[in-house]
């Protein structure tokens, strides 16, 4: 049986930047590439999908506005559901939050490795408050990041701290929770109302008995199917899934209708 396919974590970059940036970016994780960096190529990897979620990130405060300009000119292109981002070093949270408001953008991406905080920082709950007082999604990376040496910024026990914080918020933990970091997703995030996890380097490199114990120890009903694009195999990640032995329920939830719910499709 085939499903129709939501992909949650997605990555492009502004054509003139594109080649470069996936080349930098693998060969410091050292990892393969499987589009050439730009939206065409996102598009030709995503065929086999409804849609996709673009998740930008902004490495440098100086960023962020031309980012979510970027992310905002490819939303609703081709599937395309994009989110913007803001790097919390950033001297005007609030008149850049407003702009990635007025710009449609539902939500952001905040990777705590590449952005160099730890998610459970006190110093980062005020621009928390400004996003969340939006009814803005947050999705963060989770856990290892494989191009960073330790300490685990955004690890699954530090989001907790947040969820907790803002029992309000929608939050998106990639790679499961915690990539690499799964007990501690057990122990710490499974079964919050309040977040979703993507599938994104995970269903891919767990037991598929593992994986799914922890979707179900979540709940089916806040797993959206992801797959990191470029830095993954489209039919690896889908085939993945589908054969983890979940039931035709949770496979329709993971892989269109959750996402379909959360981001009004």
């Amino acid at each position: 049986m085939s499903y129709k396919i939501f992909d949650a974590h997605t990555h492009c970059f502004p054509d003139a930047v594109a080649r470069r940036a996936v080349t930098y970016l693998a060969e410091k994780a050292s990892i393969p590439c499987y589009t050439d960096g730009t939206f065409g190529g996102l598009c030709e990897y995503e065929r086999k999908a409804a849609g996709f979620c673009l998740l930008p990130i902004a490495t440098k405060p100086a960023q962020t506005r031309s980012i979510n300009r970027f992310s905002a000119s490819l939303h609703g292109k081709r599937g395309a559901v994009a989110l913007g981002s803001i790097h919390p070093a950033s001297e005007d949270i609030a008149g850049e939050l407003d702009e990635l408001c007025a710009l449609g953008l539902k939500g952001l991406k905040l990777h705590p490795e590449y952005q160099e905080f730890f998610v459970d920082d006190p110093a980062v709950f005020p621009l928390y408050r400004e996003i969340f007082g939006r009814g803005l999604i947050v999705h963060f990376h989770a856990g290892q990041d494989i191009g960073f040496a330790p300490p685990v910024r955004g690890a699954a026990d530090r989001i907790a701290k947040v969820c907790d914080a803002f029992p309000e918020a929608t939050v998106i933990a990639a790679h499961l929770g915690s990539f690499q970091q799964w007990d501690l997703v057990s122990q710490h995030l499974a079964g919050r109302r309040n977040l979703y996890i993507d599938t994104s380097f995970a269903a891919d490199w767990m037991d598929a008995a593992r994986f799914r114990a922890l979707v179900r120890l979540h709940g089916a009903d806040r797993v959206l199917f992801g797959t990191d694009a470029p830095w993954s195999d489209f039919d690896g990640s889908y085939r993945a899934v589908l054969c983890s032995g979940l039931d035709e329920a949770e496979l329709r939830a993971v892989f269109w209708d959750n996402a379909a719910e959360l981001y009004g499709l």
